[in-house]
């Protein structure tokens, strides 16, 4: 597969082989029903429940393996010039054969295509034939319309039934499962369903739905149709009669009840990827409802530590701000005699989750800022989010944006962006974090034997970029990128200014090509300067 098709969609890799092979035709007589479900959680298994004493739906079938998805990215990757014509077999004998370059030799498209339908009949429809019923489908939290189109070039009778949810009660469905030990992943092992990866996926897949439903005959159904009974268009649509008392059966092995409420930090993730799609199907988000509800209590200090690694001393600015904090309730941990910064961070994060808090904030002593500055980056309930300073004496930033990144706009008319890896100089790193990256990257509790154990969150280590090339990652970048292994993005707040303490203090226009200060700056970052995001 080319580099290009991996950007280009499956509908435009199939429109090029049908205009390329318009007499390849799919001869499949069966109509299978496909149930593509807006990510988990979202009633697909009701329906396939509902669908069951007439068609054999297979519940999706070795799910995050991705075997579908592998099906059709040969297809996805045609294009006008490849496969070139001359690399098709066109009955030629051996002895002909023989005397040509023969390096590229394929079955015909034809062929290509028959083994596809032949694979889905082979998984699937066999099956379920030798099983007894007269039917058969699949139904899947994974594919989007673009699958549709493939499986409707296979099997042209096929029947769609796109279904969507409520985005935020979904989500709260699949939170009580992740807090029972279940974590699903879109792609195992790199790509888990936390909030924001799980916003993203049911976005992605509810607008493909609403966009590509009538290019395969499909219906949208909404969960709230089944729960109310509001089955007859359904009925209509595939041409036989739902099971309806399977609407009124909770299985044994159905899993915890949903949660009321999903947490402020999670919440605050989802509704930035579901948001404005979920408003305009009518899904309102609670984040709309809390606006308008009393204030809530303010930020508890005695919830986070304030943790400050110092070499050899503690800058005047750096400790005026500290003492502040102190005197607002924070405990401040300044720890000093570490030579390896990796592991005075190991030790400090381990120390403070055995103290039980629930948030961390590291500064760096030789970053001076504003007391007020912790509350604003507490309130805004992420995950990870930190502040962005220069590099002493560079014209860097201690940071790495995500490819492609051209602008960032700090001061007055900065916020909240996504990044690639924040420094340690001023981060938050709620406690989730932690026991998520503990727990999923499998990282060892190490030192038992000395009765202080210690997880070595911060442990720096190589990895891959395109190509043949390696980066070092110190333990700060390290953190990020274990962070974001495990779905986390990295937030940083634009608008908190920040001071880098050297020979001067060194503030963001020292990063550009100005020392002049600003309410506003806009850092313009060269074409190219952001390496792409390296490979996992």
């Amino acid at each position: 597969m080319t580099r290009s098709s991996a950007t280009r969609s499956l509908s435009a890799g199939l429109a090029e082989f049908q205009r390329r092979f318009p007499t390849a035709r799919s001869t499949a007589e069966d109509d299978p029903i496909f149930v593509l479900a807006a990510g988990w959680r979202s009633g697909s298994t009701l329906l396939q429940r509902m669908l069951i004493h007439r068609c054999l739906v297979w519940g999706e079938p070795y799910g995050h393996s991705g075997l579908i998805d592998s099906l059709f990215e040969p297809i996805r990757a045609i294009t006008s010039s490849w496969p070139e014509p001359g690399h098709f077999y066109e009955g030629e004998q051996s002895a002909e054969l023989a005397a040509r370059f023969i390096a590229n030799l394929y079955p015909s498209p034809q062929d290509l295509l028959n083994s596809h339908v032949s694979w889905f009949h082979s998984l699937f429809a066999e099956p379920a034939k030798r099983a007894g019923f007269p039917r058969w489908g699949l139904k899947e939290v994974r594919l989007s319309a673009d699958h549709a189109v493939y499986l409707r070039w296979l099997f042209p009778r096929a029947k769609f039934l796109f279904l969507i949810r409520n985005p935020y009660e979904s989500f709260c469905s699949y939170s009580a499962r992740r807090r029972a030990g279940l974590l699903w992943y879109k792609k195992w092992p790199s790509e888990p369903m936390y909030a924001g990866s799980f916003g993203k996926h049911w976005r992605d897949l509810a607008d493909s739905f609403l966009g590509l439903q009538d290019a395969v005959d499909g219906i949208v159904v909404r969960y709230d149709q089944l729960c109310v009974g509001d089955l007859r268009p359904i009925e209509e649509y595939l041409g036989l009669e739902l099971l309806r008392d399977a609407a009124t059966v909770k299985p044994s092995d159905g899993g915890p009840t949903r949660l009321d409420e999903i947490e402020p930090a999670e919440l605050i993730e989802l509704d930035r990827e579901v948001g404005s799609l979920a408003a305009s199907l009518g899904y309102d988000s609670p984040l709309k409802k809390n606006a308008s509800s009393a204030p809530t209590a303010p930020l508890n200090p005695r919830d986070c530590v304030i943790l400050v690694p110092v070499g050899s001393h503690i800058e005047n600015a750096c400790e005026s701000a500290l003492k502040t904090l102190e005197a607002r309730g924070y405990t401040v941990r300044r720890v000093r005699g570490y030579a390896a910064i990796d592991q005075a961070r190991n030790r400090m994060a381990s120390d403070a989750l055995r103290d039980g808090f629930a948030e961390t904030l590291w500064i760096d002593s030789d970053v001076a800022f504003e007391a007020d500055d912790v509350e604003r980056i507490r309130n805004h309930s992420l995950p990870v989010v930190c502040g962005i300073y220069p590099k002493k004496g560079k014209r860097e930033i201690a940071a790495h944006v995500l490819p492609g990144t051209e602008k960032l706009i700090f001061g007055a008319a900065g916020g909240l962006t996504e990044i690639l890896y924040g420094a340690t100089g001023f981060l938050h790193v709620r406690r989730e974090v932690y026991d998520t990256i503990q727990k999923q990257l499998a990282l060892p509790l190490c030192n038992e034997r000395f009765g202080r154990t210690i997880v070595p969150y911060f442990n720096p280590f190589w990895i891959r970029e395109e190509g043949d090339s390696h980066w070092y990652l110190g333990e700060d970048f390290a953190f990020c990128e274990r962070a974001r292994q495990c779905g986390f993005k990295i937030l940083a707040d634009t608008a908190i200014r920040l001071w880098h303490i050297g020979s001067y203090q060194y503030g963001w226009e020292d990063a550009g090509r100005q020392t002049q200060r600003y309410p506003t700056f806009n850092f313009n970052l060269k074409k190219g300067s952001a390496k792409r995001k390296p490979r996992r």
